[in-house]
């Protein structure tokens, strides 16, 4: 784990609480719209986004 990602995650935690990360979390792994999140949470989709690229990753791929 990276210094940036446990500071962001504290910070998160300290402001939004445990059970507002692990919601976020589960959205991500769920494909639900950042801006359901945001709303949900009082913030931009934007920042949504910021947070997504730094608790995690996407991986994608292509099947014919």
């Amino acid at each position: 784990m990276s210094r940036t990602f446990e500071t962001v995650r504290e910070n998160f935690i300290a402001r939004y609480g445990k059970p507002a990360y692990s919601e976020l979390i589960r959205d991500f792994i769920g494909g639900v719209s950042g801006q359901v999140s945001a709303d949900r949470l009082g913030v931009t989709r934007e920042r949504v986004r910021q947070w997504k690229g730094t608790f995690g990753f996407m991986v994608t791929t292509y099947t014919p």
